[in-house]
């Protein structure tokens, strides 16, 4: 069961004004692509639109960001620190990218698959879901963090940072949800989920994403300004609005 803890129980990325999930500004495709994002120089946070109101997550989407949760803490204890994707529709399409954190300009050529796979399915919603150290940042304010791949280090304890799973969901009825889930890795080795530890309640914390969050260069290949697909991408006429 995924739960949305408020902003004042744990640090994000930026915290938004509520417990819903955040609601991203839309990602106009004229907005260059990170060419070669730098995991060693972490990714800042960014202020949602507080004209923007929050996006509720639909029981459907819940439910795929359950399971791709619980599929990333299954790969977490198997050693690997992979992305995975779920393109959700006709057909569904699921994805594992083991090297997302290590070469960051694969990481985006890997989002850039995503949207061209967009186009030959009839969309309902899709996720992505990579593992992140966040750090927080006190002197810029008291919600900004930054994100930063595990490969790049191990915890830094004078920094106070801590293992999320961050992600980003876009349903077509709903629109674009962003989030962290915190996780603990032990120091024997193990891994600790969910509430207290129990890994049926997932507690995910709505963040305000930058353009370099994952998912957010996958958003600027097939949302136009509204938030909707590219009219080239629409299977069913243009959508109902939200």
């Amino acid at each position: 069961m995924v739960t949305t803890a408020t902003p004042s129980e744990v640090c994000d990325t930026h915290r938004t004004g509520s417990g819903q999930a955040a609601r991203v500004a839309a990602p106009a495709r004229d907005r260059p692509l990170p060419t070669r994002p730098d995991w060693n120089q972490p990714v800042p946070a960014t202020t949602p639109d507080p004209t923007e109101e929050d996006a509720p997550v639909n029981i459907e989407s819940h439910i795929l960001l359950d399971t791709t949760i619980g599929e990333l803490q299954d790969a977490l204890r198997a050693g690997d620190q992979p992305a995975l994707a779920v393109l959700e529709g006709q057909p569904t399409r699921e994805h594992r990218f083991a090297d997302y954190l290590r070469d960051p300009a694969k990481a985006v050529a890997y989002e850039q698959q995503l949207a061209r796979e967009v186009a030959g399915i009839d969309l309902e919603r899709l996720i992505i879901a990579v593992p992140m150290i966040v750090t927080p940042r006190p002197l810029v304010g008291e919600d900004s963090v930054l994100l930063r791949s595990p490969f790049t280090g191990p915890l830094r304890d004078d920094l106070d940072e801590y293992d999320v799973i961050a992600y980003t969901i876009y349903d077509i009825e709903e629109g674009v949800t962003t989030g962290t889930a915190l996780y603990t890795r032990n120091p024997d080795g193990t891994y600790t989920f969910g509430l207290d530890g129990d890994e049926t309640f997932t507690v995910t914390v709505p963040i305000g994403p930058s353009r370099k969050f994952p998912g957010m260069a996958l958003l600027r290949e097939i949302l136009d300004e509204t938030l909707h697909p590219r009219a080239d991408l629409r299977g069913g006429g243009d959508p109902e609005p939200r």
